[in-house]
């Protein structure tokens, strides 16, 4: 079973469980579906269709990032400008080094391995990500007063922070590859939890009162966060 997408066939994978409720996942190449056992596939097809704008949507958004990583492959975005990598191997070393030197990245490494250098990167961009996200939630703090438990930054791909109900904020790594603006509003934003545990009104007039570039981070994240989340 499968439905077509710019010339290409999209396989349909239906798996029954014992789940209440039918959930269906977009991927590259395939959509998932999981549906209780009750279900018939006519009746999974009918709510494919009731479905068809979000999905197109999802298959483009997944098409896009693919285009991104292709695009913005050897490279490394930090602070809102992208470096050229440069890898150079080293047996004098046990693990890889980074250096920033003008518009490129070198990265020393005892091995030169695509997911040893990846895991890395990842490595790298998280600590650097913590280390300048404790220097804001302390400066910002200082105007929520809000009652921290723990900071952590975290590799997601749905979110860019949270505020678990334990006082624990929690950040995606890749705001370090944003402007500095945009992870300032994102901190503050977590901040404004402590006060609103939700969306209101109330909530975003303190957003916006705390820290002024809030509706000019929104926007970068609305239209380029789709590249931050593709590397």
């Amino acid at each position: 079973m499968y439905i077509q997408y710019n010339e290409k066939k999209v396989d349909i994978i239906i798996k029954k469980t014992q789940r209440k409720t039918i959930g269906i996942k977009v991927e590259k190449d395939k959509i998932k579906i999981n549906s209780p056992i009750g279900v018939n596939n006519e009746q999974i097809i009918k709510l494919l269709k009731n479905k068809n704008k979000w999905v197109i949507k999802s298959l483009e958004k997944i098409e896009k990032n693919q285009d991104v990583i292709s695009k913005n492959n050897n490279k490394i975005m930090l602070k809102g400008n992208t470096y050229d990598v440069e890898l150079i191997k080293s047996n004098y070393i046990n693990k890889p080094s980074f250096l920033i030197k003008e518009d490129k990245i070198i990265i020393n490494s005892p091995i030169l391995e695509n997911e040893y250098i990846k895991k890395n990167i990842e490595f790298y961009l998280k600590n650097l990500a913590y280390e300048e996200i404790k220097i804001k939630v302390e400066y910002y703090n200082q105007f929520i007063n809000g009652n921290i438990n723990a900071i952590k930054v975290k590799n997601v791909k749905t979110r860019w922070g949270s505020l678990s109900s334990k006082g624990n904020l929690n950040f995606n790594y890749r705001l370090i590859m944003a402007p500095a603006y945009v992870l300032d509003y994102v901190v503050v934003h977590e901040l404004c939890h402590f006060i609103y545990f939700d969306h209101s009104r109330a909530f975003w007039s303190l957003v916006k009162s705390t820290y002024k570039e809030t509706d000019k981070a929104k926007e970068y994240l609305k239209q380029e966060g789709y590249k931050l989340l593709s590397f």
